[in-house]
């Protein structure tokens, strides 16, 4: 004869327990999936971090690109005198071989209107 004992311990877990492993399981992955988006946001944000400092790096070094060179006039560019009071243009000239000839010249005309 089959006791009464035996006929409990093959008929499974009982609803009581299938509710709490169930609760268990449902607080173990939701604080897993809390964990992987915060430690995605401190990625994120650690990312743009370091494109914010790219690009001031970059910026950092043209704007010292451009101070080391201003003043060196390179071309030897001058300006020559005008011979008119209110000339509209200003004649440039440049030698870019730097030997004292002057092979390029150009005229930069300006948008100042002039007034009777």
């Amino acid at each position: 004869m089959v006791s009464r004992r035996d006929v409990h311990s093959n008929a499974g877990y009982s609803l009581i327990e299938m509710m709490i492993a169930m609760g268990i399981g449902t607080a173990v992955l939701g604080a897993a999936v809390l964990l992987s988006s915060g430690v995605q946001a401190a990625y994120s944000h650690e990312l743009d971090d370091a494109a914010v400092q790219q690009e001031a790096r970059f910026a950092l070094e043209w704007i010292n690109r451009t101070i080391a060179g201003a003043g060196s006039n390179p071309y030897d560019a001058s300006v020559a005198e005008c011979l008119e009071v209110d000339a509209a243009f200003v004649p440039l000239t440049f030698d870019p071989d730097g030997n004292g000839v002057t092979t390029i010249s150009a005229s930069r005309r300006t948008s100042i209107p002039r007034t009777a």
